[in-house]
């Protein structure tokens, strides 16, 4: 029986990175460059949740590729980068050292990510295979090519010679396999779907949270001065911006932003409304300030 049948394991599986370097991922163009990178960190925290052997390798860092992505080093601050000059690592020895020290724990499926796919990854593949009797499983949507095609025929070409191609998911849920495994493996317990649960939350560590738009001539908040909450009476009419529809209710004035109100009645904040208390609250742009930022 073929031992690409089973399945990927924390106890089988190893996995390497190859060339997470910034003037790397400059030239790759087959996928997004934030999703290429989300995706080998969101994969860097599945080895680290399941304690799977990591091997970082990088190539002319000072030279022109700059350093390892500073978010995957965060995930495994305590790695060794083994840096090296060839474009084929496994042409570098202490490349092999790293992956023969852990294949001699029963660990011979390597997971690979690496850029680009149609030179790195390829030649590594090829010649690993050549060499050993390791399974190679290509993560395709942590690498990338400097084209569509060049990374589709490199995944052609290394799958016709025995390659297993995969997703950063995927792997993950392998090495799950059982959403009754609810140990996290850093020494807690996780409640709910285990690793994975953790995971969905957090491996989109590259976004950063927008910040909040302001009006053109509006200082940023924390220069805006305090704003003062009056009472006013209105006989009624239609409804406008900075006028207030309804008896006795706040309005809040802003030097810098022009009245909005803000209806007491239940968190309604339009006439329509409040006079059909069970309809869906309508989206005013005249409503829409800093107390409100999802508006």
């Amino acid at each position: 029986m073929s031992s690409k049948l089973q399945v990927l394991t924390p106890q089988n599986s190893q996995i390497i990175f190859i060339d997470q370097q910034p003037q790397m991922a400059f030239g790759v163009q087959s996928i997004d460059r934030q999703v290429l990178k989300n995706n080998v960190v969101g994969l860097a925290k599945a080895a680290k949740i399941f304690n799977i052997p990591t091997t970082i390798t990088t190539v002319e860092t000072d030279s022109f590729s700059g350093n390892t992505f500073p978010e995957l080093l965060a995930v495994v601050p305590e790695n060794d980068i083994l840096e090296r000059t060839s474009m084929n690592s496994w042409d570098d020895q202490n490349v092999r050292d790293a992956l023969a020290k852990h294949a001699a724990d029963g660990r011979k499926k390597v997971v690979v990510a690496g850029l680009w796919t149609e030179v790195c990854n390829t030649t590594f593949a090829l010649s690993c295979m050549n060499d050993t009797d390791y399974e190679i499983y290509m993560v395709a949507d942590a690498s990338g090519g400097t084209s569509v095609d060049a990374h589709k025929y490199a995944m052609d070409r290394m799958v016709q010679a025995g390659v297993v191609p995969v997703t950063w998911q995927q792997v993950l849920l392998e090495w799950q396999r059982d959403w009754a495994r609810k140990q996290n493996l850093w020494g807690s317990h996780v409640a709910g779907e285990g690793a994975f649960r953790r995971l969905r939350h957090g491996h989109r560590l590259c976004r950063h949270p927008r910040p909040r738009r302001r009006r053109a001539g509006q200082p940023w908040q924390a220069d805006r001065p305090e704003p003062r909450e009056v009472n006013v009476h209105h006989s009624g009419g239609p409804p406008s911006a900075g006028v207030n529809c309804f008896p006795k209710a706040k309005v809040i004035r802003d030097e810098n932003l022009s009245a909005v109100p803000r209806c007491r009645l239940a968190g309604r904040r339009d006439l329509q409304s409040a006079q059909r208390p069970f309809a869906r609250p309508a989206r005013c742009r005249s409503h829409r300030s800093a107390r409100h930022p999802r508006w």
